[in-house]
């Protein structure tokens, strides 16, 4: 601290006044220093105490509540500082700790069994399913782990903290008639720092999947799932008419909720999607691959397919591959400030530092971009004729695969023939082989004069699944996918001929087909049998 210290002269009128003048201009421009530094001291400390203050409040959201998609995953893990605390599933799901480092050894706190984990003000707050029958609440200090209290002697099914608050669905009375198997579901809202019961509320029968004080995703035979609001009484996913689906809840961002449905009944295409306070939404990521789970930050979905880890950037919406993965449906994804926790269903974790998976991602975007480069440049300098002739079996075998099933949906899984052939006949249709004529032929019994026309009139089937096919093809119906040896290949005058073997009906026989390029695309020409 600046301490000033001013001594008093007695100045004397005349000729001292311009020595006086002068002391008390030397007075004024201390005291405006001091005053000066006092305020930028003062303000340096301000922003010093904020910028504590913000730190604190990250860490305390981050150290004393647990993720609602964390809680939705089982909650079988949540973290307190350095520690791990965990339900042991190689040890009967019981109650563990572990080091975060990875450092040490596990430690078995108890014997309860513990699922949706919190922690709030050096508490464990868990629902304990040790006793068959019942799971009431526990919380458990931390610093002593001997204290142990029960806080709710009800049959609790799902449980979360956030914003200083518990919420805890209690499974109530069973349904019967159509009900029947499912519990009635009652919500119940406190106030941690009271104690008070703030707002209790009913999803139905069911199951549910708490997302924050009055957010939840429900499931029940009458309706399907929903994503609703309470407080707002409002259905936020999917319309009001639709129950055939499935959703699951991925986690949030700052412009709303993420689930990820895997089919509706609209015809919507399944996928991760944004849904927004109003009810809208939008697509975030579509299904084609298949997505298993994923996980959100600020700035990125982490998703799983079932065969590989990928990364979306919500800014500019590119979606890139991490690595190949299988990711089992039974797996559970636990995200920890910016660490990924893959804990399996036989008890094993895999840990991955979210920065280090961008990094990979972007490595092998950019590995991917100049193979594909180069790939270019060579196709370009070897000439679209060679395309064929470098075909291998691999390639040949793919393309028969994915040519015939092309053909296939177009023409037998798209149609709905169930009012006019019978079950036993569509069999018929596969083991059918020969000539268009014949099949034709063979068909007229069961097909309609409108179906018989498509098939005469079939020569061109084109922009099948986005792709173009030269389908002068002998039979469409045949099934190729067991393609098993390559026998011979042969290339002449832009036409690749290839002799293989297909395993059919348990029986081996040779098949021809004849490959052609037309525009650069790769089509079928001709199938012998």
């Amino acid at each position: 601290m600046l301490n000033i210290y001013i001594f008093s002269t007695t100045i004397n009128e005349g000729n001292n006044n311009k020595g006086g003048e002068c002391v008390m201009k030397k007075i004024k421009i201390i005291l405006l220093i001091t005053l000066c530094i006092s305020l930028l001291t003062g303000c340096a400390k301000q922003a010093e105490t904020k910028v504590e203050d913000t730190t604190n409040k990250v860490k305390e959201e981050y150290l004393f509540e647990n993720d609602a998609k964390n809680i939705n995953q089982g909650g079988k893990i949540a973290r307190y500082k350095d520690t791990y605390y965990y339900s042991e599933i190689k040890d009967g799901g019981k109650l563990y700790s572990k080091p975060v480092s990875g450092e040490g050894e596990p430690k078995k706190i108890n014997d309860d069994v513990p699922l949706s984990i919190n922690i709030y003000n050096d508490k464990l707050y868990y629902i304990n399913y040790a006793q068959k029958g019942k799971s009431p609440v526990i919380v458990l200090d931390i610093q002593d782990t001997s204290k142990r209290e029960v806080l709710q002697d009800r049959n609790a099914m799902d449980m979360l903290i956030k914003d200083d608050k518990i919420i805890i669905a209690y499974r109530g009375e069973e349904g019967r008639g159509h009900v029947e198997g499912y519990y009635y579901i009652d919500v119940e809202v406190s106030d941690l720092k009271s104690g008070e019961v703030i707002d209790t509320y009913s999803p139905g029968y069911g199951t549910v999947t708490l997302i924050d004080e009055s957010k939840y995703i429900s499931f029940s035979t009458m309706v399907g799932n929903r994503l609703m609001d309470e407080k707002e009484d409002k259905l936020l996913y999917p319309s009001e008419d639709e129950r055939d689906f499935m959703i699951n809840y991925i986690g949030e961002n700052e412009k709303g909720i993420l689930i990820n449905a895997e089919y509706t009944a609209d015809q919507e295409t399944p996928g991760i999607y944004l849904v927004y306070s109003n009810g809208e939404h939008e697509s975030v990521l579509t299904q084609d691959e298949g997505i298993v789970n994923g996980v959100s930050t600020d700035e990125d979905l982490f998703y799983f397919t079932d065969v590989s880890m990928n990364v979306l950037n919500y800014k500019n919406n590119k979606s890139m591959k991490i690595m190949d993965y299988s990711l089992e449906i039974s797996d559970g994804l636990y995200k920890f400030e910016n660490t990924l926790i893959i804990l399996k269903e036989n008890g094993d974790w895999k840990e991955f530092d979210l920065d280090e998976l961008k990094e990979k991602a972007s490595s092998n975007q950019a590995q991917e971009d100049e193979e594909k480069n180069k790939e270019e440049v060579k196709e370009e300098a070897v000439g679209s004729t060679n395309k064929l002739q470098d075909m291998s079996d691999e390639k040949i075998i793919y393309t028969l695969q994915d040519y015939i099933g092309n053909i296939y949906n177009k023409y037998y899984s798209e149609r709905d023939y169930s009012d006019t052939i019978e079950e036993g006949q569509y069999s018929a249709i596969n083991s059918t082989y020969g000539t268009k004529e014949k099949l034709i032929s063979s068909m007229s019994s069961y097909f309609t004069d409108e179906m018989l026309n498509e098939l005469r009139n079939a020569d061109d089937m084109k922009s099948v699944d986005g792709k173009e096919y030269l389908a002068t093809v002998e039979n469409p119906y045949i099934n190729l996918c067991n393609v098993e040896t390559i026998k011979s290949k042969n290339y002449k005058d832009g036409v690749l001929t290839v002799e293989y073997i297909s395993d059919w009906a348990d029986t081996d026989f040779d098949c021809m087909v004849q490959f052609v390029e037309v525009n650069g695309i790769i089509k079928i020409n001709k199938i012998d049998y």
